[in-house]
């Protein structure tokens, strides 16, 4: 696999994001960000369209994806600018004609992961090449079905299919440690006793990322918890729970363009 990422094009990326939610009024900037360094290095040079899937299950944040996949020439940028217009074709949660490749519509949270095991299982049975990624957030791994679907993955030995969680520590009410009781180092054990192959990474280390995102075990389901930050450069709303709620003003969208220099 070959790369194909630099600095220099994610801070565009970056800013090509906050300029969409500055522009079409949208909300979940917060998640939107710290999903967005894996969906960019994902689509450069590791996932691959004409076998893999992709199941986005935190359909909130699909900004990031529809900017990821302008970027890659897999929607226009005409889409991107029309984004939650009325008549438009992208909307607030990704459609489900969106790409081949990503064929639900999603955002009701906790039924990505199910959807991507039976995908998984489809494509073992079938003997198809090709991997399923699926993207949670780990506000997520609330929901029971999450747990079903994993316990279901890896007793069904779903080595093809790859389970990536945004680690941003937020959901939609508090931090995920006051409402769940744990972060990170929880959510691992946790994911672990189930029996998956369980790593983790910065979300700032794009080759570390990269090399994470290529790895396969043979015999079990792959997950990847990223260490991110909600709302990155944003100021005040940088870490806090008010990124996944405020829209996007001049005074952020400014603060964001001077945070971007240092990504």
């Amino acid at each position: 696999m070959n790369k194909n990422f630099s600095r220099e094009e994610y801070r565009e990326l970056y800013i090509k994001l906050l300029t969409l939610h500055k522009e079409s009024g949208m909300v979940h900037a917060g998640g939107s960000i710290s999903i967005l360094p894996v969906l960019y290095i994902l689509f450069s040079g590791i996932f691959d369209a004409n076998q893999d899937l992709l199941i986005f299950s935190k359909g909130h944040t699909v900004s990031a994806l529809y900017c990821v996949l302008a970027l890659r020439g897999y929607i226009s940028d005409s889409d991107i600018k029309s984004c939650c217009q009325d008549g438009a074709r992208l909307g607030g949660h990704p459609p489900v004609d969106l790409v081949e490749f990503a064929p639900f519509g999603t955002g009701s949270l906790g039924h990505g992961l199910s959807l991507a095991a039976g995908c998984a299982l489809a494509k073992k049975l079938m003997n198809q090449s090709g991997r399923i990624f699926c993207i949670c957030g780990d506000g997520e791994f609330q929901e029971g079905a999450c747990w079903e679907a994993l316990n279901f993955a890896v007793a069904h030995k779903l080595e093809n299919l790859s389970l990536v969680i945004d680690c941003n520590n937020w959901q939609g009410f508090d931090s995920v440690k006051k409402v769940i009781g744990y972060e990170l180092e929880g959510l691992e054990s946790r994911l672990s006793a189930f029996g998956a192959d369980v790593k983790k990474c910065d979300v700032h280390d794009f080759d570390l990322l990269f090399e994470n995102l290529t790895r396969i075990n043979n015999e079990v389901p792959y997950v990847l918890l990223v260490n991110s930050i909600k709302g990155e450069g944003m100021g005040i709303y940088q870490d806090t729970l008010d990124s996944h709620y405020v829209r996007v003003d001049e005074k952020i969208y400014q603060e964001a363009l001077q945070c971007a220099k240092v990504l």
